[in-house]
């Protein structure tokens, strides 16, 4: 079964999950190797699921509350932050946050409490804080 994945939309209407990838400034190379990851990641999620990435630790967590982070291993250790749900019963992710693990620390350190916050106005506003995900390689001009 595949499951949806949402991006979260934050002030002003904008990606939250593309802004993080553009404001890497990765060159774009490094860039496009970045998106490659994320994707097979992500597809990893929609098509394997929650529980099976969990026992593989290419999700941990939860890291506060119901945030829980995806690895994504590319050229820079990429996180990818994100909630199952939120709606209740609804089979589907929703991405809150980016963050890169730098030392077993997450940069920006307050990833968890931002994603947490997009969580609750996801729950809050679903038809106007979310929008289905349709991938990283599209970078800001």
């Amino acid at each position: 079964m595949e499951r949806r994945i949402w991006n979260f939309i934050g002030a002003g209407g904008h990606d939250v999950m593309l802004e993080w990838a553009d404001a890497l400034h990765l060159d774009p190379g490094v860039r496009a190797k970045l998106d490659g990851a994320l994707e097979g990641a992500l597809d990893r999620l929609r098509r394997q699921g929650f529980d099976i990435l969990l026992h593989t630790n290419a999700v941990a967590g939860p890291i506060m509350n119901d945030i829980y982070a995806l690895r994504v291993n590319g050229p820079v250790a990429a996180r990818v932050l994100f909630c199952r749900g939120p709606l209740p019963g609804e089979d589907a992710f929703t991405l809150l946050a980016g963050a890169v693990e730098q030392g077993r620390k997450l940069s920006p350190a307050d990833a968890p409490e931002n994603a947490a916050r997009n969580r609750e106005l996801a729950l809050k506003e679903p038809a106007h804080r979310r929008k289905l995900y349709d991938g990283f390689g599209k970078a800001a001009d």
